[in-house]
């Protein structure tokens, strides 16, 4: 969403980027002109780098945020201390 009013400015005419990447590549027959890869090129390059991203978000799934934050709110509206008396 960000892309549009972004490329639209820098561009100057209402633009679209990934539709006009597709118009490129699929309707104007023109993809070789980005260069060509070898064959394994998007299972030894392409893929393991946007895998990244999930390796790093991963251990965010182990985090409890929603019910925590439920517990805060629930605490705070019975009055109870958030901190845990010794």
């Amino acid at each position: 969403l960000v892309t549009v009013p972004l490329d639209t400015l820098l561009w100057s005419r209402l633009i679209w980027p990934e539709f006009e990447v597709w118009w490129f590549n699929t309707v104007d027959n023109r993809s070789g002109e980005w260069g060509r890869m070898v064959w394994h090129w998007y299972f030894s390059r392409a893929l393991p780098k946007g895998m990244m991203t999930t390796a790093l978000l991963f251990p965010l799934a182990f985090v409890r945020l929603p019910e925590r934050i439920d517990l805060w709110i629930t605490r705070r509206r019975s009055g109870q201390s958030t901190r845990k008396d010794p």
